[in-house]
């Protein structure tokens, strides 16, 4: 059995909603606080402004609230209260220093020493606001348990983010996309953005700008990592990501820094008959024999288990396409025994695929691309007539 994986930038691909303004219609507001995204980021900034007694206006181009935030099944913290209550000793000092030395040193140590002390704060603060945690874990062997678990993972974060702002009154404004900063006297006092064809103009004290990144920005991937998205890498989790807030920080006289990373993550298989999270997608993520389009092993499949790492090495392969290679002994271990790999908090080591065989008969039938069945490794490739796979079953986050 082979299953073809590749790399996805985790994304989904969604137009942007752009709408002209008409002239000699446009709406004047003012607040002490305007916020540009509401996702976690944005709807804890307005919250906290809202706790002051500030009045805060987000606004938000997508129909609902979340953003990415919403696909996370948990957030970092060293030093919580509930790491504490467990005997876990891993400390804010050993987080950076771990951190820094991963990136070499190239992250901004200011900036990533200023996170890391506000994680466990970060935690108490979201348990104030409803938020229900579950547990401090991780997902590697002898890791440091320093992932915070979520009861309801992201959505259920939104949901009661969004809810705490509205109580305060924060006024949240959906399908409005910011088109732009204003400025006046070298001071950004302001945004203009866009509602069913009407212009607003927004001014305030203040501007927080929380859009996230540019995962489904095509142009600027290709510019900043060299990858073609939808080719050799594919969006997965976040929806139009622009870069808009980059953007417009960039215009107002911002400094440019950081845009290169990625984060890629070996996922798969795509397609017709598999399910985001099911068994064969899971059978996918395992230690097995991992190969590239030219049939060679090119990592130590140990990698499966370091998600940073495994992303690294697979995007190096041609289109960003590997295969993983399993018998049928190897599946009867998946059915009967469980997995060694978890695939996010659903699917933890010792999880025994019982869906497996119904699901790999369904991606047959639908004849998916990226699963295939021989009788040999030898005759695999033959089948596939010693070509690339098309990228459909990729992954890989930004």
């Amino acid at each position: 059995m082979r299953i073809r994986i590749s790399i996805s930038v985790l994304l989904m691909f969604v137009g942007m909603m752009l709408f002209g303004p008409c002239l000699g219609q446009t709406e004047a507001l003012k607040a002490d606080l305007i916020v540009v995204g509401a996702g976690g980021s944005g709807l804890s900034a307005a919250i906290t402004a809202a706790e002051g007694g500030a009045k805060v206006i987000v606004f938000e181009k997508q129909p609902y609230t979340g953003g990415s935030s919403s696909f996370f099944e948990g957030i970092f913290a060293v030093e919580s209260a509930m790491q504490r209550e467990r005997y876990i000793g891993f400390t804010r000092d050993q987080a950076f220093q771990k951190i820094m030395e991963f990136n070499h040193w190239r992250a901004n140590p200011r900036l990533i020493r200023a996170f890391v002390d506000e994680t466990a704060g970060t935690i108490d603060w979201l348990q104030k606001q409803g938020v229900v945690f579950v547990e401090p874990t991780i997902n590697y062997v002898d890791g440091p348990r320093v992932y915070h678990v979520i009861k309801g993972y992201g959505r259920a974060l939104m949901k009661t983010l969004t809810a705490r702002a509205q109580e305060k009154g924060v006024d949240i404004r959906l399908s409005t996309p910011v088109t732009g900063l204003i400025k006046e006297n070298g001071k950004v006092v302001g945004v203009t953005a866009t509602k069913d064809g009407k212009t607003i103009e927004a001014r305030g004290n203040a501007v927080v700008i929380a859009t996230g990144g540019y995962a489904n920005n095509k142009e600027w991937v290709k510019k900043y990592s060299g990858f073609d998205l939808g080719v050799d890498i594919i969006p997965a989790g976040n929806i139009g990501k622009m870069g808009d807030g980059i953007r417009m920080s960039w215009e107002a006289g911002a400094a440019e820094e950081g845009m290169g990373p990625l984060e890629l993550l070996r996922l798969g298989p795509f397609g017709p008959g598999v399910k985001m999270g099911g068994h064969l997608e899971v059978t996918g993520w395992q230690p097995e024999l991992w190969v590239n389009g030219d049939g060679e092993r090119f990592c130590d499949e140990g990698t499966a288990f370091l998600d940073s790492y495994n992303g690294n090495a697979s995007a190096r392969q041609r289109g960003g396409v590997s295969f993983t290679i399993f018998d049928e002994a190897i599946k009867r271990i998946y059915v009967e025994k469980g997995v060694d790999r978890s695939v996010g908090m659903n699917n933890p080591p010792g999880t025994r695929l019982t869906n497996l065989d119904k699901e790999i008969k369904e991606a047959l039938e639908k004849k998916n691309p990226n699963v295939i069945i021989a009788n040999s490794p030898r005759r695999t490739g033959q089948e596939d007539g010693g070509q690339r796979c098309r990228v459909e079953s990729h992954h890989c986050r930004i």
